[in-house]
């Protein structure tokens, strides 16, 4: 037994203009996450298992 295929949404007009100018914002900030905390609480792991 096949199982359709749902059709694609697909934007117009308004829609489709504030989406792409969205994306295209979005594309020029960047993305950044800070994993410093994070760094810092394997470090005191690595410390602690006395690995290398």
């Amino acid at each position: 037994m096949a199982i359709a295929i749902k059709s694609v949404p697909v934007l117009l007009d308004d829609t489709a203009v504030k989406f792409t100018k969205n994306a295209d914002e979005n594309k020029r900030k960047g993305a950044y996450v800070d994993f410093s905390e994070e760094l810092k609480i394997a470090r005191r792991i690595l410390q602690k298992s006395k690995l290398k």
